[in-house]
């Protein structure tokens, strides 16, 4: 079967990849949310 080491995710691993993937997530969000806006030029 599978035998995955999963000793390399520790708690800083982990944390720092939480981190950036709610920055990633918050930065999209807001390009979101300034592409949406009636003042945005329209791509149709």
């Amino acid at each position: 079967m599978l035998n995955l080491d999963f000793a390399f995710l520790t708690p800083e691993v982990l944390s720092s990849y939480v981190l950036k993937g709610l920055l990633f997530s918050l930065q999209l969000t807001v390009f979101a949310m300034l592409g949406a806006s009636p003042s945005a030029p329209s791509w149709r």
